[in-house]
């Protein structure tokens, strides 16, 4: 008794020879679980593309700080050091944590710079370079500025005689750890310059 006839779930036609066929729609316990395999590879992956992308952000953002801070700082100590008339402090051959140079403007002379509690620090005006009326040239919250591993001092006094004078500014920066150091990472990096009097 042959004879052809339409499963009723499937649309498809089977040949029946006297056995009843089950047709079912779905999925085997087989093809879950390698679904279920294939998603869960997906989730990991995409899971550790996030990871990378945010430690690359904080990366990047922790050297862009660095770098701002630290270019900021030096662009202002040398153009102060090219537009002074002298150099006070330290003396010709010398190297200290502070600086002092006279300028033209009796408004803004003496201009004197200092490593003070992590961070370069600029005065202007007034008789001496003493306590009162600092200003800090670098954000105290977010680096830390201190004395170049191997120098003694951060400005040098490279004047030779018969020169107007010349100064060498050379310091580290290194960038704060945050409250949540999760995908944070150290940086520090040297910075120096010169500048030699107009």
């Amino acid at each position: 008794m042959n004879q052809e006839s339409k499963s009723p779930k499937s649309g498809v036609k089977c040949k029946m020879s006297g056995v009843r066929v089950k047709t079912r729609s779905g999925f085997t316990l087989i093809e879950v679980l390698l679904y279920m395999a294939i998603m869960a590879l997906l989730l990991l992956a995409i899971g550790l593309s996030m990871q990378a992308f945010l430690e690359a952000r904080v990366r990047n953002q922790v050297i862009a700080e660095v770098n701002h801070e630290a270019s900021k700082a030096m662009n202002l100590t040398l153009q102060s050091i090219r537009n002074a008339t002298g150099i006070t402090s330290p003396t010709a051959g010398n190297s200290a944590d502070t600086l002092e140079v006279t300028v033209a403007d009796a408004a803004k002379s003496p201009t004197c710079f200092r490593l003070s509690g992590g961070a370069l620090q600029i005065a202007e005006g007034g008789a001496s370079c003493g306590e009162n009326g600092w200003t800090n040239l670098t954000d105290a919250d977010i680096v830390t500025v201190s004395v170049k591993t191997g120098e003694s001092a951060v400005f040098r006094n490279l004047t030779r005689s018969g020169t107007a004078g010349i100064i060498k500014v050379i310091f580290t920066i290194a960038h704060k750890e945050p409250a949540n150091p999760r995908y944070f990472e150290q940086y520090e990096k040297d910075f120096q310059g010169a500048a030699a009097l107009r």
